[in-house]
């Protein structure tokens, strides 16, 4: 949703999320637990370098659920 948001391509849309999960499966390897808290915090924290459009549409959607 925050992609489509962000207009972001199809092909770039694949690419974030092959990074986002690299990411994540890197960071639950070194742990023997993970909450959805943290791997949402390691994902908008890697959009936030890689992809800043989506992290930021992705906190616009939070906010407006949030606030509803």
């Amino acid at each position: 949703m925050a992609a489509n948001e962000a207009g972001i391509s199809e092909d770039r849309k694949n690419e974030i999320v092959e990074q986002a999960t690299a990411a994540v499966v890197q960071m639950a390897d070194a742990k023997e637990e993970i909450t959805t808290v943290e791997i949402r915090d390691k994902i908008l924290g890697d959009l936030d370098q890689i992809e800043p459009s989506v992290s930021k549409a992705w906190r616009i959607y939070d906010q407006e659920r949030i606030g509803a």
